[in-house]
């Protein structure tokens, strides 16, 4: 609940209206967001560092992010959360935050 509220600004009354495939969703949206918006950072930070570095790089080398160095180590893609997987998550946080 305080990723949902806290982090992404949303309301309870909503947040505890979503079921957890909803939740999901919205959380990788707004992940997806997030990382949107350091990839622009770190493009501007590059472009003005970039004419005055004798090496050439890449921004990705520049600036590495944990979520490349993941998916770069594992050469596979995130594994999706089964549905199983976010129901046993959604019951433990019921038990959790006492939600009815």
């Amino acid at each position: 609940m305080g990723l949902a509220v806290g982090a992404m600004g949303m309301r309870i009354d909503d947040f505890l209206g979503m079921t957890p495939g909803e939740f999901s969703a919205v959380h990788e949206a707004w992940e997806g967001c997030r990382r949107q918006d350091w990839e622009r950072a770190r493009l501007v930070g590059w472009c003005a560092v970039a004419p005055h570095v004798s090496r050439r790089m890449g921004p990705e080398e520049f600036l590495p992010f944990p979520w490349e160095k993941d998916a770069e180590s594992s050469g596979q893609p995130p594994a999706e959360v089964t549905a199983d997987e976010r129901k046993r998550r959604f019951e433990d946080a019921k038990k959790r935050y006492a939600l009815s």
